[in-house]
């Protein structure tokens, strides 16, 4: 799963230089620069500190220690942090930070169909990867902003 997370963020990035940061997350957060103009080589940066880590999937304390006032936060991950039914917060968590009212996009890269986060107003939850889902998010946001053109 690392490879579609690492090349789904890794052109995020590109598609956007300067302006995202990539978090490699296990047992906590590792802020990673990206590799200018090349995603491939960005991809190649993540593999190399995968262990770095740990071997968890900490996803949301993780993110959490990372997370500096960003406008949106995706998240690709197989889904098996297995947090308690109230998603963020769960007795794995080591913060009780409470996840900031942002977008916030999950990928279920495993299909495992459990989400690690309460759905609801701009928590959206994607099942598996393909790049059509990366078109829905302007439409999600224009949607809650009331922009939708219809």
């Amino acid at each position: 799963m690392w490879e579609i997370a690492a090349l789904f963020a890794a052109s995020i990035e590109a598609k956007n230089p300067g302006t995202v940061d990539l978090i490699l997350y296990a047992d906590y957060g590792l802020k990673l620069k990206a590799m200018p103009n090349s995603v491939l080589r960005t991809m190649q940066l993540v593999e190399g500190k995968i262990n770095s880590v740990g071997y968890g999937t900490q996803s949301w304390p993780s993110l959490m220690e990372a997370y500096d006032n960003h406008d949106r936060i995706m998240l690709f991950t197989d889904m098996q942090d297995h947090p308690d039914r109230g998603g963020y917060g769960s007795r794995y968590s080591r913060s009780t930070r409470p996840l900031p009212d942002v977008p916030i996009y999950v990928w279920d890269l495993a299909g495992y169909g459990i989400s690690n986060v309460d759905l609801g107003p701009n928590r959206y939850a994607f099942a598996g990867y393909t790049d059509a889902t990366m078109r829905q998010i302007p439409l999600l946001e224009a949607g809650r902003n009331a922009d939708w053109p219809f």
